[in-house]
């Protein structure tokens, strides 16, 4: 299956999430016959039999009876990444610092280690010296298993940083500006999708507006380590895109159920 194929493998699960968790003969036949216009779908008249063999759609019933029902392992395949779950998560008020001394002849090492640690999220505060607000001890022992304790290696607690504020580490130790930038444009881009969201009263247009809205998010949350709210910077605007992401959800319901009464 090709990128494109998949994109839209994901749009069509998406869609069916937003309501249409069970679905009769004539909801698939709707679907099926409006995903003929969109590129890269390769077979769309398999598409049902795809989702089956995937694990991602479960047959109920015979004859007219026949239904489909979306399956957890679906709901986990198009999920996406909930910030507040992140951010209403308790703080005790500890930092978590990680320090190493990687010497050169190791750099790949080094540079695998860096690799890792930014896709965490952890933040650099400087050099090679990295915090978090949560406990580190499941990513140190992830680490350790794959690939061993570097040299000069060091993590410990700290409810303070001397002569450092939190919103200092804060800022310091994460590139808030580039969040913001990400934030903003979610924000731009989503101001148009509500319009084209509105005017929309076919099937390919609703698979195009969850795709973008989808990417877009992920995008404004790449980069973002969704700190606990205590630890939020001045004009952070996290909670703002997840506000539009809702209601850009809401209106994907709508749309989705007024198209299937047609």
């Amino acid at each position: 299956m090709g990128r494109r194929a998949k994109r839209n493998l994901v749009a069509v699960l998406d869609f069916l999430m937003c309501g249409l968790e069970v679905m009769s003969r004539r909801d698939v036949g709707f679907i099926l016959a409006g995903l003929r216009p969109l590129p890269g779908d390769g077979r769309p008249a398999r598409l049902i039999e795809n989702l089956q063999a995937r694990g991602f759609v479960e047959r109920r019933g015979r004859g007219a009876a026949t239904k489909f029902a979306i399956t957890d392992k679906a709901r986990q395949a198009v999920a996406l990444e909930d910030p507040r779950v992140h951010w209403d998560r308790p703080w005790d008020g500890k930092w978590r610092v990680l320090a190493y001394d990687i010497p050169e002849r190791l750099r790949p090492t080094r540079i695998s280690l860096r690799k890792q640690l930014h896709a965490e999220k952890l933040g650099l505060l400087q050099r090679s010296l990295w915090v978090w607000p949560h406990d580190l001890k499941p990513l140190l022992q992830g680490l350790i298993a794959r690939k061993g304790l570097p040299e000069c290696f060091c993590a410990f607690e700290s409810e303070t940083l001397l002569m450092t504020r939190n919103k200092d580490i804060v800022k310091g130790a994460w590139d808030f500006d580039k969040i913001d930038e990400a934030h903003e444009k979610y924000q731009d881009v989503m101001r148009d999708e509500f319009e084209q969201l509105n005017r929309t009263r076919d099937l390919p247009g609703l698979f195009r507006s969850i795709r973008v809205e989808r990417e877009e998010f992920g995008r404004a949350f790449r980069h973002d380590p969704c700190l606990p709210r205590a630890l939020w910077p001045s004009g952070y605007r996290g909670g703002t895109v997840v506000r539009i992401h809702r209601s850009f959800r809401k209106g994907l319901l709508n749309q989705a159920r007024q198209l299937m009464k047609t």
